[in-house]
């Protein structure tokens, strides 16, 4: 066959507000790869917000943090949480953060996004997309990456088939 595809299992997996992740281990370690995201008490104050998203990242199963901050462009402020910490902690566990390319979400911030991968901070470009019409909200997602100055290997999903699997086999 010619034109070969490969499908990754993963899922989006919801951080309870104590930061322990919505689905047990045993599940998770089957998967290819496992986003965990804030999706509930979003009002919890800075630091809490910051020990729970870093206790995720802290799971020996999570791959990626998706759409860090919450915020939902003209709808929802983000919630309070250290960027600059949990960036650290993602570098520190080797795990990733998304550039979400939902024209609503539009998150990580490019501001942040140079000096991450400079400390060795990847990337995963996706489209939090919901039907099949959104899949190319990769392209606001690609220019994030460029207006946070980032190159091919900053990103993971610009990498060969082999590359990635080799990567999330880590």
């Amino acid at each position: 066959m010619k034109n070969k595809i490969h499908v990754f299992a993963g899922i989006e997996c919801d951080i309870l507000a104590s930061g322990n992740l919505d689905f047990p281990n045993e599940v998770l370690q089957e998967l290819d790869y496992v986003i965990v995201s804030v999706h509930n008490a979003l009002s919890q104050d800075e630091k809490t917000m910051t020990r729970r998203i870093i206790k995720a990242i802290e799971n020996p199963y999570t791959t990626m943090i998706g759409h860090l901050t919450g915020r939902i462009l003209l709808r929802r402020e983000p919630y309070k949480v250290n960027i600059a910490k949990v960036i650290d902690a993602a570098i520190a566990n080797r795990k990733m953060i998304e550039i979400n390319g939902n024209p609503s979400r539009m998150d990580m911030d490019r501001r942040f996004w140079h000096a991450a991968s400079e400390k060795g901070l990847l990337c995963c470009i996706n489209t939090d997309a919901h039907f099949t019409d959104h899949l190319h909200f990769i392209t606001a997602g690609v220019n994030v990456a460029r207006k946070g100055w980032l190159e091919k290997k900053h990103i993971l999903n610009t990498r060969t088939l082999k590359e990635v699997r080799s990567h999330l086999k880590k």
